[in-house]
């Protein structure tokens, strides 16, 4: 399959999306005439553009400064723009608890967004704190613009309103155990197909290795067990799924399924055994960058960052990827999972898309924008991959980067001699769907205490699972827990909402 299949025309897109051709023709004026004649206007006042994004400790990265100093200088004649770039911290959950404060702070322009946030776009969309995109985005960043499918805009769109801008980095979720390819070759492992093939290999691990860690698990039992059970899931946080056969999608709470036991028992002894630790609410490019474990449990194109972490901290060794389960429906991700959303109370919505326009335009602006200076940050190697410089200030990754990822432009996938463009996108498109209720927004706000409650609960029981905290015995202690939570009333409630939006989707 042509890497370009999914790449549709922008006006063509736009123009569906909307379902009204008087408003195609007035796009196609606009996208003809306007954005040309804004874009090479060098007269413009300086606009200062504030961004918000999550990062480990709420640390500037390091190196960012000149950066985005060297950014302002390519952009001047284009952009005219100064950029500011806040941080707020991710793993103590400050940057995630704290979304609409961010939204108010003076002068914030836009700000990175994740559906695994527990606030959701529908709810920042139905509150007034972001901002309408559907005739920016296309007039402002054509280009970018066009590389969205109509099923990924509808993603990022509410009540057919465009809301957010996702990257371009496709993903699934079929998980893929990540593991050291010189040791698969070394203790002749043949491949690995399922957790069974996975366990082996910790066990060959485990007791030739003394100096590794067989494996870092940072998934809950729901992320890494439901689908090998041919589950969707629903809300991740809420720990609810729906079998993809079923076309009614009847929710079940994850410790109601018949598999859940044998999920947790599984990784309780894994733990017990020695075979993996916790990566339990820490920062994983730090334990990845040591290079201390020989593998871990990944989605589509994790291998991607996490060898280019190995890379940057001059590891020697790369991870090599093993589709699991691959004759069970697995769930492409959706575009919400790293998007940035333009703040509704903004006057530089114009600037801030078009200097989205500018980064995605070329090889060069986006190297500059993932990998830093090139002689100075970085280098390319003989395969055309950035290594980093050691400098004590080097330019370094950072969390907020995913959500300008293009895999047009990132090198770990073009210039990989193993997984290219044309093979990951063939394997995504071929492989993994979209789950059924993509686009279905609940409304929590009715049954908040019951929400809060559940989730709080759930993850408490997940979090001392990774731990090593739980025995077999506490998996009917919680499940009863659940029932006296009322759990099914939450379940109900959501069954409605979600039966009411196949509704109107059918109508």
């Amino acid at each position: 399959m042509k890497k370009r299949l999914f790449i549709i025309a922008s006006v063509i897109l736009f123009a569906s999306l909307i379902g009204s051709s008087v408003i195609y023709h007035f796009m196609r004026d606009k996208v003809n005439t306007k954005v040309e004649d804004d874009i090479i206007i060098s007269s413009l006042d300086e606009a200062t553009l504030t961004f918000y994004f999550p990062s480990n400790g709420g640390l500037e990265p390091k190196g960012l400064s000149r950066v985005l100093e060297e950014i302002q200088k390519r952009t001047k004649n284009q952009l005219n723009i100064k950029l500011i770039f806040k941080f707020l911290d991710s793993y103590t959950s400050e940057y995630s608890f704290n979304i609409k404060d961010i939204a108010a702070a003076e002068g914030c322009d836009a700000f990175f967004f994740t559906n695994e946030y527990d606030i959701s776009l529908a709810d920042l969309e139905r509150e007034g704190i972001i901002m309408d995109l559907t005739e920016i985005f296309p007039i402002y960043a054509p280009k970018y613009f066009s590389k969205f499918s109509k099923d990924e805009l509808s993603a990022v769109s509410i009540n057919n309103k465009i809301m957010a801008i996702p990257n371009r980095l496709p993903t699934a979720q079929r998980k893929h155990a990540m593991v050291r390819e010189d040791l698969m070759q070394k203790y002749s492992i043949p491949g690995i197909k399922n957790y069974w093939d996975y366990e082996f290999y910790l066990k060959v691990v485990k007791g030739n290795e003394p100096g590794l860690i067989p494996a870092m698990i940072f998934n809950s039992s729901l992320e890494l067990f439901a689908e090998a059970n041919g589950y969707v899931i629903f809300n991740n946080n809420l720990g609810l799924v729906y079998k993809w056969t079923d076309p009614d999608m009847k929710i079940i709470p994850w410790e109601q399924t018949p598999e859940y036991k044998n999920t947790i028992n599984t990784i309780i002894n894994w733990i017990g055994k020695g075979y993996a630790v916790s990566g339990n609410s820490i920062d994983i490019s730090v334990p990845i960058g040591e290079g201390k474990y020989s593998s871990v449990i990944g989605v589509t194109g994790s291998e991607i960052i996490y060898n280019r972490i190995l890379q940057s901290k001059g590891v020697d060794f790369r991870y090599k990827s093993y589709s699991l389960y691959q004759d069970k429906p697995s769930e492409r991700s959706s575009p919400l999972r790293y998007t940035l959303l333009v703040n509704s109370r903004t006057k530089n919505a114009e600037r801030v898309i078009k200097f989205i326009e500018w980064l995605q335009s070329n090889q060069e602006n986006y190297d500059l924008f993932m990998y830093g200076i090139e002689g100075k940050d970085y280098v390319l190697s003989a395969d055309k991959t950035p290594v980093g410089i050691s400098h004590s200030d080097s330019y370094e990754n950072w969390e907020g980067q995913n959500v300008l990822l293009n895999i047009e432009y990132e090198r770990q996938i073009q210039y990989s001699s193993d997984f290219t463009v044309e093979k990951y996108m063939n394997e995504i498109e071929s492989t993994t769907s979209y789950p059924p209720h993509l686009g279905f927004f609940p409304d929590l706000q009715g049954f908040k205490d019951q929400f809060l409650l559940r989730q709080y609960t759930f993850r408490d029981f997940e979090n001392k699972l990774l731990n090593g905290e739980l025995k077999s015995e506490d998996v009917d202690t919680f499940i009863n827990d659940q029932k006296q939570f009322e759990i099914d009333k939450v379940v109900n409630e959501l069954q409605n909402q979600l039966n009411a939006w196949k509704a109107s989707k059918n109508n």
